[in-house]
């Protein structure tokens, strides 16, 4: 008679839950169970650390965009503007003396102002004989946003001088906060039997230059003007 009898199934029962045994023991001994418990929390492990990495990160991101607003707002120096803020330099003005001159200071200046089609009036202000400064009649004239150069003439040789400028839109002033600037000084040497101008910046503040040439043992002229 054909089919599993019960003698057969109670074998094969007990075949397989020796094989069972033998294979939970083996996973036990060999340290699987150990692995894969281990890999779990090593995942969740790498997780929290993932998660606390990026809260860093953006707590520093968060503080590096503070200081740079700190940092802006602490550089938003106010070079000169209006009662209402609508008008007002956005740099230093920037006086320096015009190249192969003593006498002659060059000054840059630019405003801005809330009409962008405003037409702007610059006015030079000067020091005079008692250090105080004074509005010249030295002027110039752009639109907002483009920088002018106003020039002071006939200045002496080697000598600073204070400035500011004004600014108008033709109802709101500004002024600017002063700078102060140096003429160049000027001499001669001789080269060859004549006489040629040179810059010189180094005469220690005795307004006379030494002919580099001749050493000052020359005959000619090589007085500094």
């Amino acid at each position: 008679m054909d089919g599993i009898t019960l003698i057969a199934l109670i074998i094969t029962i007990i075949v397989l839950l020796i094989l069972a045994a033998v294979t939970i023991n083996a996973a036990f001994n060999s340290g699987i169970i150990d692995t894969a418990v281990n890999g779990v929390v090593n995942y969740a492990n790498a997780q929290n650390k993932e998660r606390v990495t990026f809260e860093d990160l953006h707590r520093d991101i968060q503080d590096i965009v503070k200081k740079i607003e700190d940092y802006s707002i602490k550089e938003n120096i106010d070079y000169g503007s209006s009662e209402n803020g609508k008008l007002k330099f956005i740099t230093k003005i920037l006086g320096r003396p015009k190249p192969e001159t003593n006498d002659t200071i060059e000054i840059t200046a630019v405003a801005v102002d809330d009409n962008e089609n405003a037409e702007l009036t610059y006015t030079l202000w000067w020091e005079n004989e008692e250090g105080e400064l004074e509005k010249t009649n030295v002027v110039a004239r752009a639109k907002q946003g483009n920088p002018v150069i106003l020039t002071k003439l006939g200045l002496n040789n080697y000598t600073t001088y204070k400035c500011k400028v004004s600014v108008s839109n033709g109802e709101d002033e500004a002024i600017s906060i002063e700078d102060s600037v140096k003429t160049y000084c000027k001499g001669l040497y001789c080269d060859e039997g004549g006489n040629k101008q040179r810059i010189c910046a180094m005469c220690n503040n005795l307004k006379k230059v030494v002919c580099k040439t001749c050493n000052g043992l020359s005959t000619k002229d090589c007085r500094n003007l």
